[in-house]
């Protein structure tokens, strides 16, 4: 992977002193790398005594404090301001919350669900958005690189994959079982219409869709930065394994949401002529 440092030459000498952006470095890079986890951590950590409900909850108070973090730079930063409202993310951001805010009023006023557990639900649905804009926010202050950060998302996601395949095709079906696993928890795998014959792994995540939409960000990431990544024989590797767990997590959406993001990717490349010969010499 070759190394693109990110240097930030205009951010103030007081805010290089700020530990609030170490703070926000590493709580982003724990989210990154053990959220992968969660759910083995979980169950894991409940089957050797630990609070089930606390161990599901760290990753929300993470969240929490990094948005405490972000909004206090949002407040002091006027420049930071201008930037985000400007950023197209961050308009996919506001209309992805206000259509979810709509469907959560909707189910309120007409009573098919609970007011407690639609703002759950809408909480819940934001973390993913909200957590993609607090990144958005902190790349203009981190001082680790782009191979850093990618080493990170990429070395949990490699894990991930490669224990998914290895449930698929030596592991026993319920080898998770003798960790905790079970039906109070988390099944240590599941079925497709009941059929023992068609069985769907999850992997360290909390489920098979999370799994496949895991991989489904994984895989176009890689792809994205396909040029900029040596040697290709092993990162071709890493996708070919990557997949292997989307088989594993047999998600018909995953594998839509990934065919999407990549077709998204092949659209913005293939835009001159010389991006078409950058296609045509992808592989070579």
């Amino acid at each position: 992977m070759t190394n693109h440092r990110r240097r930030n030459t205009k951010e103030p000498a007081t805010q290089k002193r700020d530990f609030s952006f170490t703070l926000a470095n590493w709580i982003t890079a724990a989210i990154i790398a053990l959220v992968p986890f969660q759910g083995f951590l979980t169950v894991y950590g409940a089957h050797l005594g630990m609070n089930y409900t606390l161990l599901r909850m760290w990753d929300d108070i993470a969240l929490l404090v990094l948005l405490g973090i972000c909004t206090g730079w949002l407040i002091r930063d006027g420049e930071l301001r201008e930037r985000l409202k400007n950023n197209y993310v961050t308009l996919m951001v506001v209309v992805f919350a206000a259509v979810q805010l709509c469907f959560t009023l909707r189910g309120i006023a007409l009573g098919t669900v609970g007011t407690a557990a639609a703002i759950m639900g809408l909480a819940l649905n934001l973390r993913g958005p909200l957590f993609l804009l607090c990144c958005l926010i902190i790349v203009r202050y981190s001082s680790w690189s782009l191979e850093r950060w990618l080493r990170i998302a990429v070395s949990a996601a490699i894990i991930v994959a490669a224990f998914a395949v290895l449930q698929l095709t030596v592991l026993p079906k319920d080898f998770l079982s003798h960790l905790g696993y079970s039906s109070a928890t988390i099944l240590p795998y599941e079925t497709i219409n009941s059929n023992e014959s068609y069985v769907r792994f999850a992997s360290t995540t909390r489920g098979v869709n999370p799994l496949g939409a895991y991989m489904a960000i994984m895989i176009p990431l890689v792809i994205a930065l396909w040029t900029k990544l040596r040697p290709k024989v092993t990162w071709g590797i890493i996708v070919a394994l990557m997949m292997g767990a989307m088989v594993a997590s047999f998600s018909r959406s995953a594998w839509i949401g990934c065919a999407i993001s990549l077709a998204c990717i092949v659209a913005l490349r293939l835009k001159t002529r010389k991006d078409f010969l950058w296609a045509g010499g992808l592989f070579a």
